[in-house]
């Protein structure tokens, strides 16, 4: 009898985790986020401290004040939203590379289809936020998904409330 052990076989994890100050979403949920928006496979590996998360606006800790969002957000680059509804805790959000609980089987993900729609800027209404001027907007502690310009729809539901909100700044 031999006295040496057999090796065991260790499965290289799918995708890395990045660090992320949140209250809706975990380290490895960042880290497809950042693949998706590289446009890599979601599962690629990604080298440690590629990705930085920056939490710049919590509305459980800054409110929900347009003003407020909007000052927190302008100038800050890449930005992520991240919202947790209360209805069911689905968990929804959108990207704007220019800056003006959770399971990965039910993650969803849409690319806008005209990236001169991603954003939509009005300040004639008071809207937050407005990706594909209606496929996700966002007024105070609630929104709306009427899909527009996106590949799929945001959610199956027309409006919902907002449990948390959490906008990154993404290097």
């Amino acid at each position: 009898m031999s006295n040496i052990e057999p090796k065991q076989n260790k499965l290289v994890p799918r995708y890395k985790k990045i660090p992320v100050d949140s209250m809706i979403i975990k380290p490895r949920h960042a880290a497809v986020l950042a693949n998706w928006i590289q446009r890599k496979d979601t599962n690629a590996i990604i080298p440690k401290d590629k990705y930085k998360f920056t939490l710049i606006y919590r509305q459980s800790r800054d409110g929900s004040d347009i003003n407020t969002m909007r000052n927190k957000c302008n100038g800050q680059g890449a930005c992520i939203l991240i919202i947790k509804t209360k209805e069911n805790t689905t968990i929804i959000g959108g990207y704007n590379p220019n800056g003006n609980g959770m399971n990965l089987k039910n993650f969803k993900i849409s690319r806008v289809k005209n990236s001169g729609c991603a954003m939509y800027e009005s300040y004639y209404q008071n809207t937050a936020l407005n990706f594909g001027n209606s496929d996700l907007v966002i007024n105070n502690n609630s929104g709306t998904c009427n899909k527009s310009q996106y590949e799929s729809n945001i959610l199956e539901t027309k409006s919902f409330n907002i449990e948390e909100m959490e906008i990154f700044g993404f290097q």
